[in-house]
């Protein structure tokens, strides 16, 4: 018989984890919305709620991306090493966590424009696990680099590839069309940029962040500006 002491550390573990269930499920929610402040909120939340190794390290790598999105580059840099390390000790070195976390070192780098270092991450994540994201983030830094040519073949490989419920669809999508308009390859751009809007809609809803980016991109086909906005150029997950 389970004495007392076990009974009340195993309702805890079980309370913790609801806890840690309903937070995320929030900042998962905010996040998809856009509301990023809110997000960081209940991940934050999520993260004092638990004890527990893994759910630490999901939370840590949710809560870099959203410091990242909201320009707090050290925060997100220490939060996604916190959540390699753990993913390092307690997880296979094939696991999708790990290619994940890499990857989303590597974007982190990529926005600072650390494209050697960037390119590493991609690399190693990419080893263990070609992830569509990895694949996208990758393609823009050729992009970036200038590397046109790598830049559109990836991208094109994507689009043919990814299903259309796949919020990367839009991102591949998007960043295509900022090559076009790049080469001066207006009514190409045009097209890409508005089924990129075709895929944001249907996955992320009207008033995602990733939207208003791809709508002032289109803007600039137009008014012929050099400026451009990438829509999550280095996606992280």
């Amino acid at each position: 018989m389970l004495s007392a002491a076990i009974v009340l550390s195993m309702l805890s573990l079980v309370a913790q984890a609801a806890t840690w269930d309903a937070q995320m499920f929030a900042g998962d929610r905010h996040r998809k919305a856009g509301r990023y402040t809110e997000a960081a909120a209940s991940y934050r939340a999520a993260m004092s709620a638990t004890t527990d190794e893994r759910q630490q390290a999901i939370t840590a790598n949710n809560l870099a991306a959203l410091c990242l999105e909201l320009g707090d580059r050290d925060e997100a840099r220490r939060l996604y090493r916190q959540a390699l390390d753990t993913w390092q000790r307690i997880v296979s070195p094939d696991a999708p966590e790990l290619a994940s976390t890499l990857n989303n070192l590597g974007a982190l780098h990529a926005v600072e424009g650390r494209y050697k270092n960037a390119a590493w991450y991609y690399q190693r994540a990419l080893a263990i696990r070609p992830l569509p994201n990895t694949l996208n983030n990758l393609a823009e830094m050729y992009r970036a680099e200038g590397r046109y040519s790598q830049a559109e073949k990836m991208f094109r490989q994507l689009i043919e590839t990814l299903p259309a419920d796949d919020p990367t669809l839009g991102t591949a999508l998007n960043n295509l069309g900022e090559l076009c308009r790049q080469k001066g390859r207006k009514t190409e751009a045009l097209e890409y940029y508005h089924r990129a809007l075709a895929v944001w809609e249907k996955t992320l809803g009207p008033n995602h962040p990733y939207k208003t980016a791809t709508l002032h991109n289109l803007a600039l086909v137009d008014s012929g500006r050099k400026q451009d906005v990438a829509a999550s150029a280095f996606q992280r997950r």
